[in-house]
């Protein structure tokens, strides 16, 4: 026992005899990632920021405690990154974290923290899923606490409409519209409204904390073109908006009399340059001013039909029976190659506003075009049937035959090029057809040329 005894106190003293420096050393390693990520959040780099914004999200939930220490003494550059970071916790202890945070800051920093993040898609999704849960449980007491909260929540809300919003745009090409496209903002029809409203006309929409400047940003940087944002807006307030949205159909309503005053505006713009091009560079120049001058006609048309999708009355049919004259007869038609486009918009125009019979005679005009796309028009024309095919004033024969015309159409897009398979099996207009054979059959044939097994 003896020997047992020296051996022991043998090693106890090597133990401590081991330098100072070297069990610092070895005390130090362990804390060694946390401080060099903590550190990361000092640097002005964003890069390095979001470098130790990763690193700290790895090292949780052991850090946890660590974290929520340097949260209360942090200045305010690098709470805001440490918000991110516990955010992701999701724990009841970040979040009560989070919201302590935003209760002692002033409004400047406030916004900071509700940017950082809103921008943040992870981030932004697990904190707005802990307060839909139950955001009474974290309200606390205190009107601050409160007003922040509701902000905080509003704006992580905005940032998953937006990302919803997106999700409607064709993958494979331009968007297109058909009807139930933006069923998925029904579930915050209001807060969608807001939203895709201030898309449509351009308007900066309210942050906590943020003066209102600029034009319409989103919350989380997208690579979009905002003319097709815009014009998908456009089409979603028509889904969205309800007769009673008297506000919004009036700000609407306002914005199509000043947008048609632009159009109106760009038509004189348009002809006078017209007439004194002469040269070449003139004249390529005068092709695309006629170009942007289509698109604005045709965003003025999406905002009447969108309207009179709403309200469905005899103001809303005069306004688009008046536009599509003053596109043939004096805007559109006019201009060089400008029949063709005028027809297409009048065909487009129709088929949203619902007028079918109209539209599928229209775009069988378009198929006589030179210039327009064939596959694109037959395509149209079997949206127009399938969505026709619908009407509850037809009998269960017509129903039927309008679509056996839809797929005799749809075959013939096919036959003259249409391969754009995610944006058929996206649009709902065709749902009255998807379940036949001869569209799975014409699935099947796009794949093989295509190349998909």
């Amino acid at each position: 026992m003896r020997v047992v005894h020296r051996l022991l106190f043998v090693l106890l003293l090597g133990l401590f005899a081991v330098p100072a420096e070297a069990r610092d050393e070895r005390r130090g390693t362990a804390t060694e990632p946390l401080a060099r990520a903590m550190a990361k959040l000092e640097s002005p780099l964003a890069r390095d920021r979001e470098e130790g914004i990763e690193e700290l999200v790895k090292l949780l939930p052991g850090a946890r405690k660590e974290i929520l220490a340097a949260l209360e003494k942090a200045p305010w550059e690098v709470r805001a990154s440490l918000v991110q970071v516990l955010a992701q916790d999701g724990s009841d202890a970040a979040i009560r974290a989070l919201l302590d945070v935003l209760a002692e800051a002033d409004d400047a920093q406030a916004a900071r923290v509700f940017l950082r993040i809103a921008s943040d898609e992870i981030t932004a999704k697990r904190l707005l899923n802990s307060l839909r849960t139950d955001r009474a449980r974290f309200a606390g007491k205190g009107k601050v606490r409160l007003r922040r909260l509701d902000d905080l929540y509003g704006l992580l809300l905005r940032a998953e409409l937006e990302e919803k919003f997106i999700s409607r745009k064709s993958p494979t090409g331009s968007t297109g519209y058909y009807r139930g496209q933006y069923d998925v903002l029904k579930y915050a029809r209001r807060e969608a409204l807001q939203m895709v409203l201030h898309i449509a006309m351009d308007k900066a929409i309210r942050v906590p904390g943020v003066y209102r400047t600029g034009p319409y940003r989103f919350l989380q940087p997208k690579p979009i073109d905002f003319w097709e944002i815009r014009d998908m807006a456009t089409n979603a307030i028509g889904e969205l908006a309800l007769p009673e949205d008297e506000e919004v159909l009036l700000r609407l309503e306002a914005y199509a009399l000043r947008l048609r005053q632009d159009v109106e505006l760009e038509a004189e713009k348009v002809e006078l340059f017209g007439m004194r091009a002469f040269g070449e560079k003139d004249r390529v120049e005068h092709q695309e001013m006629q170009e942007d001058f289509g698109i604005k006609v045709g965003r003025y048309g999406d905002l009447l039909t969108a309207l009179h999708t709403v309200q469905k009355n005899d103001e809303s049919r005069f306004a688009i029976r008046k536009y599509l004259y003053l596109v043939e007869r004096r805007w559109v038609g006019n201009l060089r190659f400008g029949r063709s486009t005028a027809t297409h918009i009048k065909a487009t125009t129709l088929i949203r506003a619902g007028w079918y019979e109209e539209a599928v005679r229209v775009y069988t005009d378009l198929l006589r075009d030179y210039y327009s796309s064939k596959s694109t028009a037959h395509y149209n024309i079997a949206c127009a049937y399938a969505s026709w095919s619908l009407d509850p004033e037809l009998s269960a024969e017509e129903q039927a035959y309008k679509r056996s015309q839809a797929l005799r159409s749809l075959e013939r897009a096919v036959d003259a090029g249409w391969t754009d398979l995610g944006w058929m099996d996206e649009d709902g207009d065709l749902n009255p057809i998807r379940d036949t054979p001869r569209y799975r059959a014409l699935v099947v044939r796009i794949k093989r040329e295509l190349g998909i097994k």
